[in-house]
């Protein structure tokens, strides 16, 4: 699990966006994430570490809804984010427990929001186009497949992929404990810093930190494993910050360790250029694996 980053201005209440933190799943976004199975009782199970392959191909789909309320200065602006990708990534290189080097497509993009009433649809130049990643001398580099790119573009693509060349410490966490149905496990605040810490950051960075992160184990059929989640998180920049607890479910594959699944639902509250805001958000991903021969 991983929380890309936003540095452009306009997309600062997106932060959190999970492209990466929702890992591979055989269902896609939405479907019976909003009905948690009953709890079944006496389930006791550990999970292995993900373990990445060269040649896998992974197809990721993350949606997004954001509703805020903006307080400027003592009236009330509502504004909305909806946003949709579909990104194919294909695993060329792994170092341990991290992919360090890949190639990303960007089936499709789609972002529209409002505000005060106005429309607004944007255009993302990475639609359909194609990326390599590698980290080199520990910064993530990416460069276009056959054609050309601007420096926005590439810098929006590093964003969303800053897991390449970083083994995600959740995962490893996760694969530390030993999981009883109906018990919550919470990440202590060691743990939470060991994530924290883990992040590769740059210059100009938004600050973006995990405030919380608890999982109690539901059922297990099928080979998937299924966890109630709360998951906090927290995005300062030098325009504002806000904080949101999103409150949904994980799938992960029980053989493998991977995230199948991940979404959740919670209320966000902040201040963004001196105006207080508050809201909601709804996030679901999914990813189909294809498996390296």
């Amino acid at each position: 699990m991983t929380m890309p980053r936003r540095r452009h201005p306009r997309l600062l209440p997106i932060a959190v966006l999970l492209s990466a933190a929702c890992s591979s799943s055989s269902t896609s976004p939405g479907e019976k994430a909003d009905q948690p199975p009953a709890v079944q009782a006496g389930l006791e199970l550990t999970l292995p570490r993900a373990q990445p392959k060269v040649g896998e191909q992974e197809l990721k789909v993350t949606e997004m809804r954001m509703q805020m309320r903006f307080d400027v200065q003592g009236r009330k602006v509502e504004t909305s984010v909806d946003k949709r990708t579909e990104e194919l990534l294909k695993v060329v290189a792994v170092d341990g427990f991290a992919v360090s080097e890949a190639e990303v497509t960007y089936k499709s993009i789609r972002e529209t929001s409002e505000m005060a009433g106005k429309q607004e649809t944007k255009d993302d130049p990475r639609a359909g186009k194609s990326y390599r990643l590698t980290r080199q001398n520990g910064v993530l580099v990416a460069r276009p497949i056959g054609g050309q790119a601007t420096d926005e573009e590439l810098e929006e693509v590093v964003d969303d992929n800053d897991e390449i060349g970083v083994p995600s410490e959740i995962d490893a966490i996760v694969a530390s404990k030993t999981w009883r149905s109906g018990q919550p496990i919470a990440f202590t605040a060691a743990e939470i810093a060991r994530v924290n810490a883990s992040k590769p950051t740059r210059p100009g960075d938004d600050k973006e930190t995990i405030t919380a992160m608890e999982l109690t184990l539901l059922a297990s059929k099928d080979g998937v494993a299924v966890f109630a989640l709360t998951m906090g998180f927290r995005v300062d920049s030098d325009r504002g910050h806000f904080t949101v607890t999103l409150k949904g479910q994980a799938r992960i594959d029980v053989a493998t360790g991977r995230i199948l699944e991940l979404g959740g639902k919670g209320q966000l509250g902040g201040k963004v250029q001196g105006m207080p805001l508050d809201g909601s958000m709804t996030m679901k991903g999914a990813s189909r694996w294809v498996t390296a021969p």
